[in-house]
């Protein structure tokens, strides 16, 4: 494959992988509770949609699409099982940093608001 096909290969799941985390992450910000949950709510719709995408593609008999192509990677068992294993991690990774940033962020405005009002009775 060469070095620039596998630095792009890389570059290319990384950007899959980014993409896969934004909407639990941007889901979780907006209420902070139950952020894991929230992650895995995210992935079991993702791997729903790949799963219907995958048995069209697979229908449509072009290429070599199987129903399990959008979420597992080709290879042995034990690659199929940690792919999907990591695509889980990343959304629930995702989903707790979204829910531990707008903590922060709430408890900023909180506390500003509270400021604001001390001085306003003062």
């Amino acid at each position: 494959m060469g070095f620039s096909g596998t630095l792009a290969l890389t570059a290319v799941l990384f950007g899959y992988l980014l993409l896969c985390a934004l909407p639990p992450f941007l889901w979780s910000r907006k209420g902070y509770y139950h952020p894991i949950w929230r992650g895995i709510e995210s992935f079991v719709c993702y791997a729903l949609v790949a799963l219907v995408m995958g048995a069209i593609f697979a229908a449509a008999g072009e290429g070599e699409w199987s129903v399990l192509s959008g979420i597992v990677a080709g290879g042995d068992a034990w690659a199929r099982i940690g792919s999907v294993g990591i695509l889980l991690l990343v959304f629930i990774a995702a989903s707790w940093w979204g829910g531990k940033s707008a903590a922060g962020r709430r408890r900023r405005v909180k506390n500003k608001q509270r400021r604001k009002s001390k001085a306003a009775a003062t």
